[in-house]
């Protein structure tokens, strides 16, 4: 709990790092990048507005990885035939229908925000993680 910056009150819940051993089992086939992994397991297991349950970085265990969910949307879509959802990993909810992702499509990891209404965008996955946190932080 803590005060924002117009003076609301703000409830978010952080948990407790992770052992790199804990991981769930639908996440360890994954090459995280070093800094994000270092964040779940040194800092905290990831944190969120309580009564949303969004704005701020899943724990490992509610992280998705797309093909888990059906979007509907995918027809509609022009994704490289490469493109697969079994290989993105949505870990933040922006909690207006966009998810903050890691997109393992590619040799190196990126950013992707995936949305459930429009095509997804690629993006700097640390800059978009800066600018929601304090979204969630200054304007919910």
């Amino acid at each position: 709990m803590f005060q924002n910056p117009r003076g609301e009150v703000l409830h978010y819940l952080g948990h407790a790092p992770v052992a790199s051993t804990h991981l769930p089992a639908t996440l360890q086939g994954f090459a995280w990048p070093d800094r994000f992994a270092l964040f779940y397991t040194q800092l905290h297991n990831g944190w969120y507005e309580v009564v949303s349950h969004a704005v701020g970085l899943l724990p490992l265990a509610e992280t998705m990885v797309l093909s888990e969910l059906e979007w509907g949307l995918l027809d509609e879509l022009d994704l490289p035939s490469s493109f697969s959802l079994a290989n993105v990993v949505s870990v933040f909810s922006s909690g207006a229908g966009g998810y903050l992702c890691w997109d393992f499509n590619q040799a190196v990891p990126a950013g992707l925000v995936w949305w459930d209404d429009e095509a997804p965008d690629v993006v700097d996955f640390w800059d978009l993680l800066d600018e929601w946190s304090t979204m969630g932080i200054q304007d919910y």
